[in-house]
């Protein structure tokens, strides 16, 4: 009983941090791709001037 519950816990966890992983992921891609644009900008301003 103990290690059955223990099991669905570990599961419950693992999910959660799969979960963490993916969210921190696509953090890291929005804000990365965020960087870039602004980079292009700032560039595309130095070149006009």
């Amino acid at each position: 009983s103990a290690i059955y519950e223990f099991l669905a816990l570990s599961k419950v966890i693992m999910i959660n941090l799969e979960q963490s992983l993916l969210l921190k992921g696509i953090y890291v891609y929005l804000s990365t791709c965020y960087l870039i644009i602004l980079l292009g900008m700032v560039r595309a301003d130095n070149s006009v001037v």
